[in-house]
C-alpha cells in the first residue's frame, strides 16, 4: 500500500494549470492540426515539450509530457460532460471557477 502512495504524482498547482492552458492556447494549431508536409509529429512533440518546460519553470513538481497531455484530456472530458447550453456561465465543480476555468472552456470549444 505504501508503494501506491509513493508513485502518485503531486497535485497540480494553479500556476501550473495556467501555464498548461496558456501553452495549449499558443500552440493549438500545432497540437491539433493535421499532419502534413509543414506539420510533423516532431513539431507536435516539440510543442508539448515546450509546454512542459514552461510548466516546470513555475511549479515545484517535475511534470512530463504524458502527465500534461493527460491533464488536458481530463479537462476536455470534464467540460464535455457539462451541459453548457443550459447554464453557459456555470462551470463544473472540478474546474477552477476563475478566468482560467472559462478559458479552458473557450479553448476546448474551438
Amino acid at each position: 500500500m505504501a508503494d501506491l502512495v509513493e508513485n502518485r504524482s503531486a497535485s497540480w498547482q494553479p500556476r501550473e494549470l495556467e501555464e498548461l492552458l496558456e501553452g495549449v492556447q499558443q500552440n493549438y494549431e500545432v497540437l491539433w492540426g493535421k499532419l502534413s508536409g509543414t506539420l510533423s509529429k516532431k513539431d507536435k512533440d516539440r510543442a508539448w515539450s515546450d509546454i512542459v518546460q514552461s510548466i516546470n519553470s513555475v511549479g515545484g513538481n517535475e511534470r512530463n509530457v504524458e502527465d500534461s497531455m493527460k491533464k488536458w484530456c481530463d479537462w476536455k472530458f470534464q467540460v464535455s460532460l457539462f451541459p453548457f447550453k443550459q447554464a453557459p456561465k456555470a462551470l463544473p465543480a472540478s474546474l477552477p471557477a476563475t478566468a482560467t476555468g472559462r478559458q479552458i472552456v473557450i479553448v476546448i470549444r474551438k
